[in-house]
């Protein structure tokens, strides 16, 4: 498995983490992690890929791999993996490719048609691939020509708690939002929003934000705007912050301009969260807006202020979405992932040997 260090922060290494702890426990899998990014300068980011380059040639070697699993993103993260991929195919190791990138429609609409091309002959080197949705699914299977039958939708794994928050009876509302600190988030729309929600309700909620990038923007912003006094930044927590944090809240906000299925959004409705969110990548395939959350338009301030302060008021509709969102997520549970995914390398070992894909799988 060829994906970020276990330690960066991002849905990317979640993933990761979540798949190597569960297929230890029991299963027939022995997946081996090699690092291909670190966060850091260019030249630390360049001997990590060097490194992972050289540990996966190694392996490919001694014919000691069956199948792997490369994570891939957009931009950079594309153009390392489309490498590995050449590598893997080349050596007759079957790969499976696991799209995460929010933003990879974008990135690539962005290629000159040459690199489009490029991009598109190098991807489908790839025996089978992993989507979070079934829209990223149409994306792959009409822009990079993807064959239908070796694609999967395989959403993100959550680990379900086994018992929610205990949220009755709480007069107040803390609002939570997981995620980087730049526009693609949606924070700065979430500060602007929080601004204009009604006096009465701004004494009664404060914003607590878990994450990192351009944090005194966030804070100047925030100032400006006269809510520096409720909103509180954390930084980037440890796990047992964030499941504390997760059941303890009572409402979770990520107004994102594009996504692939964030996992700070199924880990909100796994801890039984009513959630505020836009239809954006794998999004409105997990969200029934009204059902099981609430969905405002990327950009759209006033919609945000009206969803906050529908839930903020209203204890009753906030247990009611945040009961749904839980269930919805059960099917997500990260040991039936591991299932599939075992299923997915199944399948790309047959195909590899000429077998035929059965569509129980596809």
């Amino acid at each position: 498995m060829l994906g970020p260090e276990l330690g960066v922060r991002g849905g990317m290494a979640s993933v990761q983490r979540l798949i190597l702890d569960h297929a230890a426990r029991g299963n027939d899998l022995i997946i081996t992690h090699i690092a291909t990014y670190r966060e850091g300068p260019a030249l630390v980011r360049c001997a990590v890929f060097v490194k992972g380059l050289v540990s996966l040639l190694r392996h490919l070697m001694r014919r000691n791999a069956d199948v792997v699993h490369i994570h891939f993103a957009s931009r950079g993260s594309t153009w390392r993996k489309l490498i590995l991929t050449l590598a893997a195919r080349i050596a007759g190791t079957p790969v499976v490719l696991h799209a995460h990138g929010g933003e990879f429609h974008q990135f690539y609409a962005g290629l000159p048609r040459l690199l489009q091309g490029f991009v598109t002959r190098l991807m489908q080197n790839g025996t089978f691939l992993l989507v979070l949705s079934d829209s990223w699914k149409r994306f792959y299977c009409e822009e990079i020509k993807f064959p239908d039958r070796r694609v999967m939708v395989l959403p993100n794994p959550v680990e379900i708690p086994a018992v929610a928050g205990n949220r009755d009876g709480k007069p107040n509302g803390t609002i939570l939002f997981f995620g980087g600190i730049f526009n693609g988030k949606g924070i700065f729309d979430l500060i602007w929003a929080l601004s204009q929600i009604s006096q009465e309700l701004r004494e009664r909620v404060r914003l607590l934000v878990a994450g990192d990038g351009d944090v005194e923007r966030a804070k100047d912003l925030a100032k400006t705007l006269g809510v520096k006094d409720v909103i509180e930044f954390l930084g980037w927590i440890a796990p047992e912050d964030r499941d504390r944090l997760l059941r303890e809240s009572d409402i979770f906000v990520l107004p994102s301009y594009a996504e692939g299925l964030p996992m700070a959004l199924l880990e909100a409705m796994a801890w039984g969260l009513p959630v505020i969110a836009t239809p954006v990548g794998g999004n409105p395939e997990i969200i029934t807006d009204g059902m099981n959350g609430l969905f405002v338009e990327p950009g759209d301030i006033a919609g945000l202020r009206n969803a906050i302060e529908t839930l903020a008021a209203s204890p009753e509709r906030r247990r009611e979405l945040g009961s749904a969102a839980r269930r919805t997520v059960l099917p997500l549970d990260v040991s039936l992932y591991v299932e599939r995914l075992t299923m997915a390398y199944e399948s790309a070992i047959r195909i590899q040997s000429g077998g035929v894909l059965g569509e129980s799988n596809a």
